[in-house]
């Protein structure tokens, strides 16, 4: 990259570092609640996965590189107005880090341009997921996986042939009543599979419904494997071993339920890798193929 745009890049790269310094406060907060709250521990994480993203894209973003203060200087203006209007209002730190990306989208701009924005859309989709959902969003969306599992758990329970009544999220067992805490929802991990999934799309899918059908069938599959293992560990504490959920399986053991995600999620990813490559196949035999000559027919005179 900076073989071929020595200044610009030199000049990008320094207003970056450069604006560490008043965002600090707020990028230092966000890594604190990042190391602190599981439930934003991908947040940290987003910022490394869009530079992947943006190296990766580097062709494209650069290739038509220009100067762009029509954009670029509004876009600053805004980003810097919307900080400080955050910090004296006390808005939050979604609202900071939002107006930060802003600030940084604006050097991207001002350097390189309209069009090497557009063609850095993806990494600035992912590093727009750098900013944390407010708590009063983060609740709902913990609450709804919670009532998920917990709905998909009672179908497990009585498929199984485990008596249960449920109460809320209350299940009362033989010998044993649990809780679908939030705790239980499941929302890190899910966290985690969507941003696995949607990358694995993005590098490995051409058509976007491909992608976006991937995506959203991560969701119930990720409830499904929260159930399996609240149904998994509960069937263990009635039936083999009192303790279990109070022992190291249930508070460290998300990994091997995390597997049955993924053993639904591959053959899911290349049934529909298969799908669109016998498609795009299909397309370009049916579009590349020259028309076959016109058979001659003489005329027989009747």
């Amino acid at each position: 990259m900076l073989r071929h745009y020595d200044r610009r890049t030199v000049w990008f790269v320094l207003s970056w570092l450069l604006s560490l310094a008043p965002f600090w406060t707020s990028i230092s907060t966000l890594a604190a609640l990042s190391m602190q709250d599981d439930r934003y521990s991908y947040a940290i994480l987003m910022p490394l996965i869009s530079l992947g993203l943006f190296y990766f894209h580097q062709k494209s973003i650069f290739s038509d590189s220009r100067y762009c203060l029509t954009w670029g200087v509004p876009l600053l203006l805004a980003g810097s107005i919307l900080y400080v209007a955050a910090k004296r209002l006390g808005s939050g730190l979604s609202v900071e880090m939002f107006a930060v990306i802003l600030v940084w989208t604006a050097g991207l701009v001002f350097f390189y341009g309209t069009n090497a924005f557009r063609s850095a859309l993806i990494p600035w989709i992912a590093l727009l997921f750098t900013v944390p959902l407010p708590q009063s969003l983060m609740h709902m969306a913990e609450v709804g996986l919670q009532y998920a599992s917990a709905d998909v758990s009672h179908v497990i329970f009585k498929l199984i042939g485990i008596p249960v009544f449920r109460d809320g999220l209350v299940f009362s067992l033989p010998g044993l009543s649990i809780q679908v805490a939030e705790e239980c929802s499941g929302i890190r991990s899910t966290t985690a599979l969507l941003i696995t999934v949607a990358l694995a799309g993005h590098l490995f899918f051409r058509s976007n419904w491909s992608k976006l059908c991937l995506v959203l069938l991560t969701i119930p599959i990720a409830v499904f494997k929260n159930a399996v293992r609240i149904t998994t560990l509960s069937w263990l504490d009635v039936y083999v071993s009192h303790g279990v959920l109070a022992g190291p399986l249930h508070r460290l053991g998300g990994l091997p339920f995390t597997l049955v995600a993924v053993a639904i999620l591959v053959p899911l990813f290349f049934l529909f890798r298969r799908i669109e490559t016998g498609f795009n196949g299909s397309v370009g035999k049916s579009s590349s193929a020259p028309p076959g000559p016109v058979p001659h027919t003489e005329n027989s005179g009747l």
